[in-house]
């Protein structure tokens, strides 16, 4: 059953949370469709009572998005600059990224 969420996480100042990822089959995505998954995300969010909501998207966007209430919207560019402070996370994330992007990833080496 899906839930409308992905993973449940405890950040280190006590705060609840939600992670949901979204991978798209094409190199663009339009602004309307990931501000919609932000908004589905954040009302999934509120329903769980949970303290705020990431959504991972498995695309990169040209355009940054807005936060939408207590989600943020992260792309893989900004998911590999946070990965590049952990050295075993960056890998891990980077072998991922290499099977389920629909476009090279580049990690800025």
């Amino acid at each position: 059953m899906d839930r409308g969420y992905d993973f449940t996480f405890i950040d280190p100042n006590g705060r609840s949370g939600i992670t949901e990822v979204k991978l798209y089959r094409t190199r663009i995505i339009s602004r309307q469709l990931v501000v919609r998954a932000a908004e589905t995300v954040e009302a999934v969010r509120m329903l769980a009572k949970k303290d705020q909501a990431i959504l991972v998207l498995g695309s990169k966007l040209n355009i940054p998005i807005v936060n939408v209430g207590s989600t943020t919207v992260v792309d893989m560019t900004k998911l590999m600059e946070i990965a590049a402070k952990s050295p075993i996370l960056a890998t891990k994330l980077d072998s991922i990224a290499r099977r389920i992007s629909p476009m090279p990833v580049t990690t800025g080496h």
